[in-house]
């Protein structure tokens, strides 16, 4: 295909846009998704104007250094009030032991002890 034949086609293409537009619901719903995409990609890329942004983000807790993660002067982090299992803690060294005064696991059975009740739209 030469180059003209290309501009006839798309040409061609954007006289029945219109057209499809109005008659044909899937085209209109994919039209109107593809400019909300490119609506959102435009945004994407424009940056964001330093006017609409938000505060700065609070600073670390005191024990971090300057860069998140590290310790200040080396000393190993407080203890924490969350117990053994805390984000800042390893699993390491934690045990886990099946407490028997749990109940087991009944989700999705239904229970014999109690009389099964009909839906109040059933004509039997």
């Amino acid at each position: 295909m030469n180059r003209e034949a290309i501009l006839e086609h798309l040409g061609r293409l954007a006289r029945a846009a219109p057209g499809a537009f109005r008659n044909d619901p899937v085209f209109r719903f994919a039209a109107i998704g593809a400019v909300v995409a490119l609506l959102m990609l435009a945004g994407r890329l424009g940056g964001h104007p330093s006017s609409v942004a938000g505060p700065p983000p609070p600073p670390g807790p005191s024990s971090l250094g300057a860069r998140y993660g590290d310790q200040a002067g080396g000393a190993a982090p407080p203890p924490s009030a969350a117990g053994p299992i805390a984000p800042s803690r390893s699993l390491q060294g934690v045990t886990v032991s099946k407490d028997s005064s749990a109940p087991p696991d009944r989700f999705g059975t239904l229970d014999a002890t109690q009389p099964q009740r009909k839906p109040a739209n059933d004509q039997h």
